[in-house]
């Protein structure tokens, strides 16, 4: 499985990682770690240390690692729980496929940022494009792999969502907890 291949036909990919279940979707949860790691080592580097660049960007690569890992078993689950028939590998495969690129994109729009003026919007371009193909590509993934329609999807995409962001609000509110000894 070319990692290009993702990006560029979604649909091909998943249906060739329906028949064959490999180590295909590890390779891409790698690459995929790796590019979002290397893209927020450039975005820190301006008025940066080499060592706040380095553990930034390894950082960077384990929480997205990990944080992919647990989405897949949460789409995994969520999408069985609806009506779906998949394993665990049909939510890890589709939600790593889903971020490739992105991926790509952030690291485009990373080094993009840098041309004064001009940067800016065209880092919006890039993330614009690359996210609406990550979000095609995690409806489509699920779709597919899962053998679901569309409502079920959409619903699975809603819940997951919703799920995230509360996770995510509830975690920033317990570390200010923290912060101010509470």
């Amino acid at each position: 499985m070319k990692f290009m291949e993702i990006i560029i036909s979604p649909v091909k990919a998943i249906n060739s990682s329906r028949k064959r279940k490999s180590e295909d979707t590890l390779k891409i949860l790698i690459a995929v770690s790796f590019i979002f790691g290397l893209a927020s080592s450039i975005a820190v580097v301006p008025n940066s240390t080499s060592v706040y660049i380095l553990t930034t960007g390894v950082l960077s690569f384990l929480v997205i690692f990990a944080g992919l890992i647990i989405l897949g078993y949460v789409v995994s689950v969520s999408t069985n729980i609806l009506g779906g028939k998949g394993s665990y590998y049909e939510g890890f495969t589709a939600v790593t496929y889903a971020m490739a690129a992105p991926s790509i994109g952030v690291l485009i729009s990373a080094v993009v940022s840098f041309i004064p003026y001009f940067g800016v919007f065209a880092s919006l371009l890039v993330l614009l494009v690359t996210i609406a193909v990550g979000i095609s590509t995690l409806f489509r993934g699920i779709k597919e792999l899962f053998k679901t329609d569309m409502i079920i999807t959409l619903i699975v995409v809603i819940v997951v969502s919703l799920s995230l962001l509360f996770a995510y609000t509830s975690l920033i509110r317990y570390s200010s907890l923290l912060t101010l000894g509470i």
